[in-house]
Order: structure tokens, then sequence, then C-alpha cells
């Protein structure tokens, strides 16, 4: 389900929309009324336990009344114990209150290098120097900060971590990062987390699947998301958009996970 703000009902036939998200005229509003907030959290609880994972962040905004209505959704998720993947505007909402995920390890923070600065910051973990890439070797560090979600900090290489040990995925991948691209990774990750997670409620102690079983799905949709937009790119070059790259996650899927090209 895409949980959104009414306007976006008519956008794309193919998807299947809960026009319950409120938004605010910024001109009028000057607070977010708690009512309405406790209203479209009351609408959204009935879909909210059907979830097999809530993803928060893309395409969301800074709209105080749906960030608002957003931060209580991830906390009705936690207490459902529903997997929770956070990614762009949605890593706003924990900079400002990190307690929402912290020690919850059904949790996947997936920040670029601005979005890991901010998160260092939230939990007091320095990075050394200005903004870049070698922010990246604090990424364990950061994570260990939040006790339980899995990080994926996004760069040239990813690096997944969840504070204790660290693993990187080098996929080949495009030439050219898009907008809209972290957004796709984000929902390819969020799929692999619920199968993994079904996954782990069905199998039996000591069958050799990983403590934390979103390593796996972290490792895996960077893995697909990469090749995807490595193929996109070989495709549109420059011109290359975030549809380009949904288009070649199928020949992707095929080529990372069945071997074929």
């Amino acid at each position: 389900y895409v949980i959104c703000t009414p306007v976006i009902k008519g956008y794309s036939p193919e998807l299947i929309v809960l026009p319950l998200l409120p938004e605010h005229d910024p001109f009028h509003l000057q607070q977010v009324p708690p009512e309405v907030v406790d209203k479209a959290v009351a609408a959204l609880q009935p879909w909210v336990k059907r979830l097999t994972c809530l993803v928060v962040g893309p395409g969301l905004g800074d709209d105080e009344l749906a960030v608002a209505t957003s931060e209580a959704l991830i906390r009705a998720a936690r207490e459902a114990g529903i997997p929770l993947l956070v990614d762009g505007s949605g890593i706003n909402i924990i900079t400002r209150t990190p307690s929402l995920v912290q020690g919850y390890q059904k949790c996947v923070l997936t920040p670029n290098i601005a979005e890991l600065g901010r998160l260092a910051q939230a939990v007091g973990v320095k990075l050394e120097g200005g903004i870049g890439n070698q922010w990246q070797q604090h990424a364990q560090e950061v994570a260990a900060a939040y006790g339980g979600p899995l990080l994926i900090s996004k760069g040239p290489t990813d690096i997944i971590t969840d504070g204790q040990c660290s693993i990187t995925c080098s996929v080949t991948a495009a030439l050219k990062r898009c907008g809209g691209q972290g957004d796709v990774l984000a929902g390819v990750v969020a799929t692999l987390m619920s199968w993994s997670n079904k996954s782990a409620r069905a199998s039996p102690p000591g069958d050799g699947i990983p403590d934390h079983p979103f390593t796996v799905a972290a490792y895996a949709g960077c893995s697909l998301m990469r090749a995807a937009s490595f193929q996109a790119f070989h495709v549109a070059e420059r011109a290359m958009v975030a549809g380009d790259v949904v288009r070649s996650v199928r020949p992707a899927f095929k080529q990372v996970f069945e071997g074929h090209v």
C-alpha cells in the first residue's frame, strides 16, 4: 500500500493507494493538531496490521502534519513488531527523535552520505572532516549508537552494519546516480525484508540463518539495485532516470540470483 496525501490518489492505476496521510496549509496552520494525527493513525491502524514491512520516507517531504503522523506510525509499527525501513525524509524524523528506532532490531536505516552525518550527529558520533565518502568508515560506530537497527550506508561501496560487524557490497553499479534511485532501493530491500522475516519465523533454530536475517536482505537488495542501475545505464546512459532502473530490476534479478544474463 502507498500511504499518502489525497492528491496522489489519481497518480497511477498501478498503485494501491491509501489517501489517509494528512497535510496542512503552511500559510495558515501554525501548530500540528494532535487530534488530526490521532484520527489519521486510527484510520490507518487496520491497514498497518496487514503490513509485512513499513517503509517511511520516500516522497514524504517535511510537511509537519505528515511528519507527525509518520512518527506515530513508526511507533505503532514498532509496538506491533512490524519490520521497518526508514529512508529519505524519514531519516530526518529519526535524527529529531533517535529513540524511535534505538534498540529495534527489525529496523533498517538507509542513509546516503549526508544523512549518515545527520544520524551520527543525533547520537553524538563525531565524523571527522567535511562531508565525503570517508564518513562511511564510521558507519559501524553510528549503527552501534542506535543499538539494534541495521544500517545501509549508501556510497561508492555500500556498507551494511548492525554495529557489531560490517559487510560491504561492491557489485558493479552505474556510473551515474539519479534522483529516486534510493527510493527504488528502499522498495527492493523492504520486499526482501518481508521475505526474510517470513523465512526466519518458519525456520527451526540452528538451521544456519543469521541472527539478523535483514543482513541477508540488505546485501541482496544492494546487489540487485547496483546490478539494475548498471544495466539501466548501459541502455539510457547519461539520460538514465529512476524509471529506467525499475525496468532493469527483473533482468538484474535473474542475473544476480539465478545466474542468467
